[in-house]
């Protein structure tokens, strides 16, 4: 009787000494596919309206690499997320943003404690038609010519703007992604029958290669 006693409370110990021993974090890392738009400064990109011939230059101003906490904080010790900011200048509209990559996505003027903010404009995975909180996949495009520039395997993605989950489009707005140099193409649905067109012209892009 007297060894059940201690072998039951050797059990009850061991049971709390697990429960207040801090679990170690842990890190959902962004995916391998979505780090060819992990832009770094002294990237840039200029874009040109085929109509009017203006020309907008959009750069980069700083970058932010870092995790956030994706759940609240409790006995598992948490997840974190790996998030990449990516703070940006148009000189034509004289307008600040952020392109916020996190797991798969990217998100427009993203941020928040536990990234909530931002508006979809692209994901790595999923098929012609899903869509996902005002984003959604057109089409996949083998090869485009833009400018004398031709490009392959372009991901074209539409943001309604009745739809969208954080308001940062004024239009129906059409963007050409292309891993390794980011949008090629911009279309904004001014009218049900004008779209107003910027074409990628020059860029030079910078790639981030640093581990957490």
């Amino acid at each position: 009787m007297k060894n059940t006693f201690y072998f039951i409370i050797a059990i009850l110990f061991t049971l709390t000494a697990c429960k207040d021993e801090p679990l170690e974090p842990k890190l959902s890392p962004l995916a391998d596919e979505i780090k060819s738009y992990m832009f770094n400064v002294n990237s840039f990109w200029v874009y040109e309206n085929p109509i009017t011939l203006q020309r907008d230059s959009i750069y980069i101003i700083s970058v932010l690499h870092d995790t956030i906490m994706k759940t609240f904080p409790h006995s598992t010790g948490g997840i974190y997320n790996e998030i990449y900011q990516i703070n940006m200048k148009s000189t034509f509209y004289n307008d600040e943003y952020n392109d916020y990559l996190v797991y798969s996505y990217i998100k427009r003027n993203g941020g928040g404690e536990f990234g909530e903010l931002g508006q979809p404009i692209y994901w790595i995975y999923s098929a012609i038609g899903d869509e996902f909180n005002g984003a959604t996949i057109v089409d996949m495009i083998s090869n485009l010519e833009i400018e004398g520039n031709t490009f392959n395997n372009i991901k074209k993605m539409k943001i309604t703007k009745a739809e969208q989950y954080q308001q940062e489009f004024d239009f129906d707005t059409y963007l050409y992604f292309v891993d390794g140099v980011g949008i090629v193409k911009k279309e904004y649905a001014i009218t049900p029958d004008s779209m107003e067109v910027w074409n990628l012209v020059k860029w030079n892009v910078k790639l981030y290669n640093q581990n957490l």
